[in-house]
């Protein structure tokens, strides 16, 4: 499960309330059972299923995922994905998002050793959301 929201929509309202740093009221249910209800020992096991993926995209990057090991991991999704979809992605270009876009000349580098364009998006940090956003609501 994953929460998806514009700057502003309460993501980490809800993350801060989940963790009991801030007071909430109501009920969040996951996997059948409440997390602002349940014990401590039963959140603190919960919370092994569940992660923060933080906003701000520079600290948010394993600082011991080396640009080596990206390439890598880029190479062997590539290598496994169907060829209908290795299709579009060969004409369309692999398209960027999020924190790791904004590693100066990582797009030059992937298409360098694939082949294959690698555009940034206009909007790295927030297009996913707000593309998310838009999809939901249709």
């Amino acid at each position: 499960m994953g929460l998806v929201g514009e700057s502003g929509s309460g993501k980490s309202t809800l993350a801060r309330a989940i963790s009991r740093l801030q007071p909430a009221r109501g009920s969040v249910q996951f996997l059948g059972q409440d997390l602002l209800q349940c014990s401590g020992a039963a959140l603190r096991a919960r919370r092994r299923e569940l992660q923060i993926v933080f906003q701000d995209p520079f600290s948010s990057l394993n600082p011991r995922m080396t640009i080596q090991a990206i390439v890598e991991a880029v190479k062997s999704v590539l290598e496994k994905t169907p060829p209908e979809l290795a299709a579009d992605i060969i004409d369309r270009g692999i398209i960027m998002t999020g924190g790791g876009a904004l590693l100066r000349g990582l797009d030059q580098l992937l298409t360098e050793v694939t082949g294959i364009p690698a555009i940034v998006a206009d909007d790295p940090l927030s297009c996913v959301a707000v593309g998310t956003g838009q999809r939901v609501r249709v």
